[in-house]
């Protein structure tokens, strides 16, 4: 089965934070998500170490050794040895199994500079998703959450219908439903005069494309998902975008001249 899910994608630069500082983090998300709906929770923990059978146990069973479960999300080197400066993920699932109302959260976070950081939270991608879950203010509400607690660079909330209207390569700012911008990125830009704009408490600038849930049938949301997509021309690097571009086309271009797909064409001395 084919679903639209709905993502939010939130990240922020580099910054020291041990396995401590990530599981208080983690877990005043998960409860402040279940003050948003009685539909985040209960929790389950996803064990980044566990046996596949036994990788998920209720949060609450856990709760007071949190801290240890952030220490077993630590990134391993390919052949299994810790490597704690690639950082640590820990996921957590409101649903053991995939229903229209499953949702999940994951981080990664801490580790050493030079690595992204960043967090995600989903709907589930097999089902048409409980309007309940995407509702606008429920949506909106998840998004300056976890803004507010992880201290977020930029974040950005689209649907999988959404995607598929996404540029090739994507723009690191493509169509989104809202977008959140730090003050320094707000900075370089001027907000679009004709959408939603908003300034949550924890700073910065949102910019909202439609105030219920995204629709891709919508006129109305499309036409202001590409105003907010156009303002932010300035911190999209278009340049570098249609370098990218360019070269993503040709391979394109000699993978199709060879009549083998999958095989590159090479120019003498190549080998």
């Amino acid at each position: 089965m084919s679903g639209n899910a709905f993502t939010i994608n939130f990240n922020w630069g580099w910054r020291p934070e041990e396995p401590g500082e990530i599981a208080r983090k983690f877990l005043q998300t998960l409860d402040a998500l279940s003050d948003i709906s009685p539909h985040f929770g209960p929790w389950a923990m996803g064990d980044h170490q566990g046996e596949p059978s036994e990788t998920l146990f209720p949060l609450e069973d856990v709760r007071s050794r949190f801290t240890e479960i952030v220490e077993r999300g630590v990134y391993t080197h390919e052949d299994g040895e810790p490597f704690p400066r690639g950082g640590y993920a820990v996921s957590a699932f409101n649903r053991v199994y995939s229903s229209p109302d499953s949702v999940t959260l994951g981080v990664d976070a801490g580790g050493a500079d030079g690595f992204a950081r960043g967090a995600q939270f989903h709907t589930n991608g097999d089902q048409i998703p409980d309007p309940a879950i995407v509702a606008y203010p429920v949506f909106k509400s998840v998004l300056t959450t976890i803004v507010s607690i992880w201290n977020v660079t930029k974040a950005q909330a689209f649907s999988s219908d959404l995607t598929k209207f996404w540029d090739y390569p994507r723009f690191k700012f493509d169509l989104d439903w809202m977008v959140y911008l730090s003050q320094p990125l707000a900075a370089q830009i001027t907000p679009p005069a004709d959408v939603i704009v908003e300034r949550p408490e924890c700073g910065g600038l949102l910019l909202i494309a439609a105030e219920e849930t995204f629709d891709t049938a919508n006129p109305k949301h499309m036409a202001a998902s590409r105003r907010i997509h156009d303002a932010l021309a300035p911190i999209n690097n278009l340049a570098q975008h249609a370098r990218d571009k360019q070269r993503m086309e040709e391979a394109d271009r000699q993978l199709m001249a060879t009549g083998f797909p999958g095989v590159i064409l090479r120019g003498p001395g190549s080998w």
